[in-house]
Parts: C-alpha cells; structure tokens; sequence
C-alpha cells in the first residue's frame, strides 16, 4: 500500500484525469493515460469512486434474457457482443441451466427415470440407462435428492459407532456410566465421552463426590471459600467446586471482592517467589488464588520455576503416592500438590488429600 501511496502521489491529476475515473475500466485508463494500472485503482479507491460497469452488463432486455439458456454461452455472447463470463455470470444468478444438448452428460430425463435417482447408487443407475455417472449425480443434486448409501449390518461395531436413540440419552446421567454401558454393550469410556459432550453430570451417589445439595447450602455457595464450605459440610473440597461451577457461581474471591483487591504493603510483595503460594497465603490470611494472581501479574516466577531439570519419579517416590497425602510429598521432593495429583491422575491412582 506504501507503495501504492507513493506512485500515485508522483503521478499529477488533474480534474479532467479525474472525470474520468470509473467512466471506463482502470485497465482501459491507464493506459490512454500511459501510467500503470494500480495507481488509478488506488486513485479510484482513495475517492470512492466505484469501478466501472459496462451497460451491457446491468441493462438487459427480454429478448437477451430469453437467450440464456437456449443456447451456449460463447454463441450468446457472440450474438450481443458481450464477454462470455458475463452471459455465464447472468445464466447462473437467474438460476438457468447451461445449454447442454450438445454435451454428452445431457440427456431428456423421463418421469420413470428420475423416479429411480436416489433409489440406487449413481454408478448403478447410469448402468441401467447407459448414460454417464456423473450426468446422474448432477441431475439427482439439481432435483435435490440424497444419494443412495449400503446401509450393510456392522458385524464388528466400533464402541464409539453405538446407536444413541432417545431412550438411551436417557440413560445418562440416571445410572452409572458403568450400567449404561452394560445395557449398551459399549464401553464405559464411550459412555463417559457422550455424557461429557452433552454437559451431563455423572450418577454419582454414594461416592465422595455427590452431595444431596439443599436450598439452604446452595445459598452459602459463593459466599466462602469452597474448602471453608466443605469443611462445614462435611464433604469433598472438589464436590462444592463443582456444584458452583454448574450453577455458573462465581468463586468466593471473585464474588465478595473481599481482600482480591487488596493494597499490598512492600513487606508483602517482597514474600511472593521465595516462598510458594500456599505458604504465602497461610501467612497473609489470604486465599492461594489471590496470592498467585498477583504474583502473576508481576511475572515473578514461583519458588520451583528456577529447577533445571524435571523430578525423577524414583519408585521409591512411585510407592508412596496414594500412601501418603499429596502436600507431605510435594514438599519433600520440592514439587507443587498439583504436580504430584497429575501423577496420581496419570498413573490411575487414588490420591489422598490432608496433611496427615
């Protein structure tokens, strides 16, 4: 465009230059005016000007109507004296059909004929007439029937090929991810995999993650900390976080804006990357998220970032995860309780929370 801006600047025009700026193609002034085509599109376009139309190409009367079609358009377009890609153009935004008689893919279609598109595969039905297949498909797609698809049993169906009828959506979420596969005859991933793509909350009673929520306790959710609400209730940290979640709940920190915009003193700023963030959080009373955010905003890197190399998952270390709580063994091998709870995700094995 610099470019553009810097030729047609060396370039003087006049008003009569101007005047004629969209009368004919860029193309066609040009070159009357022995500059290059691009700058008196760029001119053009700096004013607003819009490009050229030939009147052939917006005027056109019933009798050069009535052409299309009838005849190919190279031999139109000889008869008005116009390009043949505008005869093409005006065909196809009418909605009329090349002129094909002379091509081997045309053919008179009989209403027995067209009865059998769609009933049979393309290839066979061009067969049966002796005609081309793809004079076939292009008059099954013109009419706007389906193709024709074996339809052979699966003798080996795939566990994600199930067949997913309402009675079986049903299902989800009803009973364990386990029973519906069993009553499927899929596997439970492919089952899990579907309830997820739904937004389908597992059946998850009698497990540690499922609570029989009461308006009472819904009303709390937000308001504190999820950690602080499970511990009132009783019940799983991660089984509060999901309920608000699903409920679109802000998070406490979020919600109240308590302490999340807070004014920290130089003392306070001075702890975060020496320490990790749980630790700097139990010291200043303040919720981890809070503490990693600000970190985070700063670009200071936390207490772990500055190792050279990855832990070495000794089997030593292997033996102790589901043993002991996550906390305890990320701090001996100095790692964060995230890093040491996707181990366990990966590894399948149930981690444990707590300190002790």
């Amino acid at each position: 465009m610099k470019k553009l801006k810097m030729q047609s600047v060396r370039f003087s025009w006049d008003e009569a230059m101007i005047s004629l700026l969209g009368t004919m193609t860029d193309a066609e002034l040009a070159r009357r005016l022995g500059i290059r085509h691009h700058v008196v599109t760029y001119k053009r376009l700096s004013l607003g000007i819009p490009p050229f139309r030939s009147i052939k190409q917006r005027e056109w009367g019933q009798e050069e109507l009535g052409l299309l079609g009838k005849q190919s358009d190279q031999e139109v377009a000889k008869l008005l004296g116009f390009a043949k890609t505008t005869v093409t153009n005006k065909r196809k935004s009418l909605g009329i059909e090349a002129f094909a008689f002379q091509s081997k893919l045309w053919r008179s279609w009989t209403e027995e004929e067209l009865a059998m598109l769609g009933k049979d595969t393309d290839k066979e039905v061009a067969r049966r007439l002796e005609i081309h297949e793809v004079s076939v498909a292009v008059k099954r797609r013109q009419l706007g029937i389906a193709s024709f698809c074996h339809r052979r049993p699966n003798k080996n169906p795939r566990p994600d090929a199930a067949d997913w009828s309402r009675k079986n959506l049903a299902l989800l979420g009803k009973l364990p991810d386990e029973r519906v596969a069993e009553i499927m005859g899929i596997s439970r991933k492919s089952v899990m995999g579907k309830r997820k793509r739904l937004g389908i909350e597992s059946f998850a009673v009698g497990t540690q993650f499922w609570h029989p929520w009461t308006e009472e306790e819904i009303a709390r959710l937000g308001i504190t900390t999820d950690r602080e609400l499970a511990e009132q209730l009783g019940i799983q940290p991660m089984c509060v976080t999901a309920k608000r979640r699903q409920l679109g709940i802000e998070s406490f920190t979020k919600a109240s804006g308590l302490k999340a915009s807070r004014e920290w003193t130089e003392r306070e700023l001075a702890l975060l990357g020496t320490k990790t963030d749980n630790e700097v959080a139990r010291e200043l009373g303040l919720a981890k998220g809070i503490v990693w955010k600000k970190r985070n905003q700063l670009g200071i890197s936390t207490i772990f970032s500055s190792k050279r190399s990855p832990v070495k998952w000794t089997p030593h270390i292997l033996a102790r995860l589901g043993n002991e709580p996550l906390q305890k063994i990320a701090e001996d091998i100095g790692v964060t309780r995230e890093a040491v709870r996707q181990k366990c995700i990966k590894l399948g094995i149930t981690a444990r929370s707590g300190r002790k």
